[in-house]
């Protein structure tokens, strides 16, 4: 599970310290070997960092990001593009506790909006036990603020794949495409786009044809002179019966009333 994952389960805090550290002239650390034996969020204040983890893997996490490294890893961090005098590192070592798996891979948050709860975490007095209980109180409140946003970023870019369904459709109103068309044009199963699209926009693909297309026919009846047989038609209605129909259900009234009232 990762851990903008957490704030949905049961878990529990503790063991927690925080500590500032200043990397300008020690400039890089090292647990390879030695796993790391609680997590630990690091957020990068005024300065860039490059981890090289035990596999190889290298990456790099800029000035106020925050760096996420649980329990079990191993990495080497060097740190680099000092900003200002006192640049560094504040870190928040913590234990974490669930039934759900724990992650066991570095993540990196990109100017997450946490920061500020960890200054306040680093400026508490770090004595007493209401010191201890304002610890799991922000990194609860971290732990939520990834989790949202993680959900946020995800919700964005699920809609921003609907896009080209949406647009077909649009422009296409006079045809049947089949949903499955529609679906692969937005590379996705048929299921997953119609769960999708009943998610984004809150009806079926189908009836949000039907409501484009009787949304376009007012506009026809309002600026044009277009018999009404001729508008269903031009709309992909084969039958102008059906088209009145769902005109009055949508409007209340039929197309030639909705004409004659504007």
């Amino acid at each position: 599970m990762k851990l903008a994952e957490f704030y949905k389960t049961e878990y529990r805090v503790c063991y927690i310290n925080c500590l500032r550290q200043y990397w300008k002239y020690e400039k890089e650390w090292s647990c390879l070997g030695e796993p790391k034996e609680r997590n630990i969020f690091l957020y990068l204040d005024g300065c860039s960092a490059r981890y090289t983890l035990a596999s190889g893997e290298t990456f790099t996490a800029g000035e106020g990001d925050v760096v996420f490294c649980p329990t079990g890893s191993e990495y080497k961090v060097e740190f680099f593009d000092f900003l200002r005098e006192g640049a560094g590192t504040v870190g928040i070592n913590f234990h974490l506790f669930s039934d759900s798996p724990l992650p066991d891979t570095v993540e990196v948050f990109e100017t997450p909006p946490v920061h500020l709860r960890l200054s306040e975490i680093e400026a508490m007095d770090g004595r007493g036990e209401s010191v201890v209980m304002k610890y799991n109180v922000a990194i609860t409140e971290i732990l939520t603020s990834l989790g949202e946003l993680s959900d946020k970023k995800r919700d964005a870019t699920e809609a921003a794949l609907l896009a080209a369904g949406i647009e077909y459709l649009g422009s296409h109103l006079s045809e049947d495409v089949p949903v499955s068309a529609l679906a692969a044009l937005c590379n996705m199963s048929e299921v997953y786009f119609r769960r999708l699209f009943k998610r984004e926009l809150g009806t079926s693909p189908v009836k949000y044809r039907l409501n484009r297309r009787l949304e376009r026919a007012a506009e026809y009846l309002r600026y044009t002179t277009s018999p009404v047989s001729e508008i269903a038609e031009q709309l992909g209605f084969s039958d102008s019966s059906y088209f009145i129909k769902r005109f009055r259900e949508k409007y209340s009234v039929t197309p030639l009333d909705y004409r004659q009232k504007l």
